[in-house]
């Protein structure tokens, strides 16, 4: 909390990996059952470099970009870095090194720098379908229309449901407390 506001909230049973960075900005949001690798980087926030450059950094100020909301089960690869007013959707993967500066649809696997999608759950084949071209991304969309996906509520009810109501506080898993 700053300013009497709720800044930051993790979601139970999250991991998050060694030497991990989170920033909040305005609001930091990072669901139920995430699992975040070493040296991710969240920040909905930046330092100011303008109108010129010939001030200390530290004194120009911050750009506050609003919100990031990782939504439930998502896996944030190593080295990974989220930054903006992003929200990345429902049982995501973000891949190792990929550098995220806009919002990933659930169920997705983003890559690369910056991070484009290469594959997406598609409801009616029950299957992960690759994305090489904007025709696959169409196709799973429309898809997605016929057999919606489970609403974000839904989704963590269900996660909640299977994991048997177990989980663990998120400061406790650098412990090997969560392998118990």
């Amino acid at each position: 909390m700053r300013d009497d506001a709720v800044r930051m909230v993790i979601g139970t049973a999250t991991l998050i990996g060694r030497r991990g960075v989170l920033s909040s900005g305005s609001y930091l949001e990072i669901g139920a059952y995430c699992l975040l690798a070493p040296q991710v980087y969240v920040a909905s926030a930046e330092h100011l470099y303008e109108p010129v450059p010939f001030r200390p950094l530290m004194n120009t100020g911050i750009r506050d970009y609003g919100s990031i909301i990782v939504e439930e089960n998502c896996w944030l690869g190593i080295n990974s870095v989220v930054s903006g007013p992003i929200r990345i959707g429902r049982g995501s993967v973000v891949g190792a090194n990929a550098v995220v500066r806009q919002n990933v649809p659930p169920f997705s696997v983003v890559v690369g720098q910056p991070a484009r999608i290469v594959r997406m759950f598609d409801p009616e084949s029950g299957s992960w379908r690759a994305v090489r071209r904007p025709e696959d991304r169409t196709q799973v969309e429309e898809a997605r229309r016929r057999s919606p996906l489970p609403s974000r509520e839904a989704y963590a009810e269900f996660l909640g449901r299977i994991a048997g109501g177990r989980g663990i506080d998120p400061i406790v898993a650098g412990r090997g407390q969560h392998l118990e």
